[in-house]
């Protein structure tokens, strides 16, 4: 049973108006030469999902969902999650779209569709439940030692709505405040 129907370009009309797809080279290799570039591409971009999804989604989304639900103060200034998604997320994507194939590109068989998705179960897991999370406790327990290390303990920072309150928070005056928090988001 064949899933793509294949034509010639120096076939007849009919089985170029039947087909799938028409070779515009005479020549076969090219056919295998698309199926490897197709290949690549399919690898390629769910190399990119796992590099995008926890750094981009998730480990930047998790401060603003504890900041809106915990009143946790923001781990991350809107500022620097806008630079982490160019900078970090745009040059390391570039360099995964344009990675080379592995050797055994062509040694496996055709992947199952049904099956083999481009994004599943598994690799969100992996990337949000474990890379993302992994991530997520490393920037919080830098958070909670710098604001320990000020003399405010996490635990105060927990449901700390009024944290910008001009009459200051936990003993420090609004301006000190100011200048802890742009340094802890720094």
């Amino acid at each position: 049973k064949a899933d793509v129907g294949v034509a010639m370009c120096s076939g007849v009309d009919i089985a170029r108006d039947s087909a799938d797809m028409i070779l515009l080279s005479n020549n076969f290799n090219s056919l295998v030469a698309g199926i490897r570039e197709g290949r690549l591409v399919f690898v390629n971009i769910q190399k990119l999902l796992s590099y995008l999804l926890p750094a981009g989604n998730f480990a930047e989304l998790l401060p603003v969902f504890i900041h809106i639900f915990l009143g946790v103060p923001l781990s991350l200034s809107l500022f620097l999650m806008i630079i982490i998604c160019v900078c970090t997320d745009l040059f390391g994507s570039i360099v995964i779209i344009y990675e080379d194939p592995e050797i055994d590109v062509m040694e496996n068989g055709p992947r199952n569709t049904s099956k083999d998705h481009l994004l599943s179960l598994n690799l969100l897991l992996r990337s949000c439940l474990f890379v993302g999370l992994l991530e997520s406790i490393a920037a919080f327990s830098l958070f909670f030692w710098f604001w320990n290390s000020h003399g405010i303990r996490p635990e105060d920072l927990v449901f700390a709505w009024d944290f910008s309150n001009p009459n200051g928070y936990s003993g420090l005056t609004a301006d000190e405040i100011i200048i802890l928090t742009n340094q802890s988001q720094s």
